[in-house]
């Protein structure tokens, strides 16, 4: 990628103004306020656009303190040359309608300015990436954390696609946003209700089977049964009254005892009768007497014992009248006894049956209250359904995030040894002094001088920019292996001496293949470059 052109419409103190360069290495000079920062500012948000922060950082962003005061057109253009192509991006900052375009200025046509369009333009250049390699400001040669970052992401990416359209962290950042959001419409309430209703179904359902149908049955059984023992002893104690009564009315005299009394003294008084008589006609026969006088005495003894057979019969069928009525009432007393006792047993099957109509009812209560329990949760399940469905999706978001994150672990581990080798080289031949670097992989440096490690903190400040440099240089190689990309350097080599500042601006001649922006305050550097004999380009602010 090579910068051909800027125009700026309005940007801080630059007001319809056009620059053009050159290859190699371009030195923007001016004094201190003519606009280098000013300029090496636009640049980037050429590239990668210009977004307002939020809140009180609004005050000091970098919208905020190049936005135009007296209403111009807030932006401008950059020309790029990439891959035989030339393009134009145009972008207009304005907080009311911000826009940016893209126009094919080799084939003479608009084209539809996507970000993976001007990804593909810049090279897949992200802020971090632009702050951490190819944009050096003033004093800020150090690259931050979030370098390691960019390498994880450009390493997985090359590894997984082959481009540079995967960004692991904002992979991460969007499943992690992804999860809040759907996890906001998961229903806690209901799951928590769910599991009650669940719950009380199950003690219902308990509750139903002790009180099942099978005592229900045994106490119809045992009810049929008593009721059937009553009918029939109630029948058969109307069967002994009627016979009862039956005797009674139609041997009233003979079953009483007045006449089983009666016809025992009549049977005696006849039996003493014949006795007599019979007695009479024993004497008058011995005493030689005629059948005239025995008739008399003989017809009494006769009839006297006609009397006592008949008296003694009768005596009989009175006692066996009144031992019938006995036994009927003997009877029919058992038959009470037995009813009495049998409506006892029928009073405690009465309870016992109010006591099974209460179990009903309870029994009826316990299966409403299911049924409505069933019906509460049958409302629940599209809610359960949608919540079973976001815990799957978590789930599958928790494993592609631990998927991704392992890949990244995995692919960036010991990548550091492979960087600190490429950038070794770089601090070798700018330094002199020193063999190496050692990155490590959370971009931690230090320098190697033999087999000894040299914190940071130990070495100048012209050293330590230097040392930076070197690794933005190396990671620039990483990232743009096949690519030239412009490095743009604001006020780097203040800190400088000359002979240091010679070697470095003599590396850079030799080893960067993309154009070089040198933003300074002063010609020291062109100077060193007309006297080295290398091309040069100078743009005066």
């Amino acid at each position: 990628m090579k910068i051909l052109k800027l125009h700026i419409d309005h940007f801080g103190k630059f007001k319809d103004k056009t620059l053009t360069f050159s290859d190699g290495i371009n030195i923007i000079s001016g004094e201190n306020e003519s606009g280098k920062s000013t300029l090496h500012s636009f640049i980037g948000a050429m590239l990668l656009g210009l977004e307002r922060s939020k809140g009180r950082a609004a005050k000091n962003d970098v919208f905020s303190r190049y936005r135009p005061w007296d209403g111009g057109t807030y932006g401008g253009s950059i020309t790029l040359e990439h891959d035989g192509c030339v393009y134009t991006i145009t972008r207009d900052f304005g907080p009311e309608s911000p826009s940016v375009s893209v126009f094919d200025e080799t084939n003479g046509k608009e084209l539809e300015a996507t970000d993976e369009l001007i990804g593909k333009i810049t090279l897949g250049l992200t802020p971090p990436l632009y702050r951490n390699t190819i944009s050096v400001g003033q004093l800020s040669a150090s690259t931050g954390g979030e370098l390691a970052a960019e390498l994880r992401n450009h390493i997985v990416n090359l590894r997984s696609s082959g481009s540079y359209s995967l960004d692991v962290e904002n992979a991460l950042k969007n499943l992690a946003s992804k999860r809040r959001r759907i996890s906001g419409v998961y229903d806690k309430d209901a799951e928590a209700l769910s599991s009650e209703l669940s719950e009380k179904a199950e003690r219902l359902e308990r509750s139903l089977a002790v009180s099942g149908d099978d005592g229900l049955k045994k106490f119809q059984e045992k009810m049929e049964a008593a009721k059937t023992e009553r009918d029939f002893l109630e029948k058969n104690l109307e069967e002994t009254t009627a016979d009862i009564s039956r005797i009674c009315d139609k041997h009233r005299f003979s079953a009483s005892l007045f006449a089983a009394v009666l016809w025992a003294l009549l049977c005696a008084a006849s039996a003493a009768a014949f006795v007599l008589t019979g007695l009479a006609c024993l004497d008058i026969y011995r005493r030689g007497g005629a059948g005239a006088q025995l008739l008399p005495y003989g017809a009494g003894a006769i009839a006297a014992a006609a009397g006592t057979i008949v008296f003694l019969i009768l005596f009989i069928i009175s006692l066996r009248r009144r031992a019938a009525v006995r036994t009927l009432i003997g009877k029919s007393r058992s038959i009470e006894d037995e009813l009495s006792a049998l409506k006892t047993r029928l009073l405690f099957i009465s309870d016992e049956k109010s006591a099974r109509d209460k179990m009903d009812w309870e029994r009826g209560m316990l299966e409403d209250e299911l049924t409505e329990t069933a019906s509460r949760l049958a409302a629940l399940e599209p809610q359960l359904q949608s919540n079973r469905e976001i815990r799957e999706e978590c789930a599958a978001i928790d494993l592609a995030a631990e998927t991704i994150r392992d890949i990244s672990a995995n692919d960036f581990s010991g990548f550091g040894k492979y960087l600190g080798k490429l950038s070794s080289m770089l601090v070798s031949s700018v330094t002199g002094s020193y063999s190496g670097l050692y990155i490590g992989d959370d971009m931690s440096i230090s320098l190697l001088k033999g087999e000894k490690r040299i914190p940071l903190a130990s070495v100048s400040t012209g050293t330590l920019d230097q040392i930076y440099l070197a690794v933005r240089l190396a990671c620039i190689g990483f990232f743009w292996e096949q690519e030239d990309i412009p490095l743009l350097l604001d006020d780097t080599f203040a800190m400088y001496d000359d002979s240091r500042l010679e070697r470095t601006l003599c590396w850079l001649s030799d080893i960067y293949s993309g154009q070089v922006f040198v933003f300074s305050c002063h010609l020291r550097e062109a100077s060193i470059l007309a006297g080295l004999g290398l091309e040069h380009t100078v743009i005066t602010l």
